[in-house]
């Protein structure tokens, strides 16, 4: 359907776009509120993989029903956007025992056995024990259901189990890996680094173009975020004759990115975000992030209009804000 846009919610366990085909799109343009919400413009090039879609790293957390992305090729359609886990190789440092004996399959090794006895070998592998669904997962923060904040349940994580297989004359010796102490690697400095797999999320614009694809793709992503505010501050200096000069000065807080050379706009007044609290299906994440003090929202009607611009007159008393009834059919969601 010609001129039809789907952004669509994948969940998968499937390869990764390679790094050269990943793309960041940078921050252009910020449009803050004095509540914390901010309108974030991100566009730019980004590089084509050989499908002819552009594939972002940078996941972005709008609010619900507020994000909306485009092109701004003259060959190329969006038809829709596609948000994956996936799994990806990834190089990180070599911490722990357990990780250098990893990294170094088929190292002779010397050690120490639970005994104290010096014992000297081939490393052959180091055997992993995968958790069950669900056993490995730690604790979750409080989720919101449309109606209140949910606490799952915590679980507890099952404990690691890995076994050593090292080669030792004419028998393979298998050990717990906190029984091989007192490592030591023979010959040349053991490898610092080790690959696995990791999980990574991917965002993916589908682009349909007319004829081949092109090297590269000019795209926008708009939606509105938590995490940058400002706070006004106010001068007024009496003159002669009666007049005045008013001068306003801006603070910002900023928790959302780095922003080097972007656009800023400071919206004025305190704005009403009905799903405020709702993150879209797009931000691949079931709780919303915890910012700071300054992002959070007071719900009493004492300070929740503190830096608002309202005259007193104009603001709801506490009474009156405890009951009035909550919109949409659901209850107000509380600050964290």
């Amino acid at each position: 359907m010609r001129g039809f846009t789907v952004l669509g919610l994948v969940l998968a366990c499937g390869s990764a776009a390679s790094a050269s085909e990943v793309a960041s799109l940078p921050i252009r343009e910020v449009t803050a509120f004095k509540d914390g919400h901010a309108l974030v413009v991100r566009s730019g090039a980004a590089g084509v993989s050989p499908e002819g879609d552009v594939v972002l790293a940078d996941l972005p957390r709008p609010v619900l029903g507020t994000f909306w992305a485009h092109d701004d090729e003259d060959r190329a359609r969006l038809a829709s956007v596609a948000v994956e886990r996936t799994m990806a190789p990834a190089t990180r440092p070599a911490a722990t025992v357990a990780d250098l004996l990893r990294a170094n399959i088929g190292r002779r090794i010397t050690f120490r056995d639970p005994s104290g006895a010096l014992r000297s070998g081939v490393l052959l592998d180091v055997l992993e024990h995968e958790p069950s669904a669900g056993a490995g997962e730690r604790a979750r923060g409080p989720v919101w259901n449309g109606y209140a904040w949910v606490q799952p349940p915590g679980l507890s994580p099952e404990p690691a189990q890995r076994v050593v297989l090292i080669r030792e004359q004419d028998a393979v010796a298998a050990l717990p890996i906190n029984e091989v102490r007192d490592v030591r690697f023979e010959g040349d400095a053991p490898a610092g680094e080790i690959v696995e797999d990791v999980e990574t999320e991917r965002m993916t614009l589908d682009l349909e173009w007319e004829g081949d694809p092109g090297d590269s793709a000019a795209v926008t992503l708009m939606y509105l975020q938590r995490g940058l505010r400002w706070i006004p501050s106010y001068r007024i200096t009496m003159l002669d004759g009666g007049r005045a000069r008013i001068e306003l000065q801006a603070t910002l807080v900023n928790e959302l990115a780095d922003l080097d050379r972007v656009t800023l706009h400071a919206a004025i007044g305190a704005p009403v975000f009905e799903f405020e609290h709702t993150p879209d299906p797009l931000a691949l994440r079931e709780s919303l992030d915890q910012l700071g003090l300054f992002f959070q929202r007071a719900t009493d009607g004492r300070t929740g209009a503190l830096l608002s611009n309202a005259l007193m007159g104009q603001t709801a008393r506490m009474s009156e804000a405890q009951a009035a009834p909550a919109s949409g059919g659901g209850a107000a969601a509380p600050s964290l």
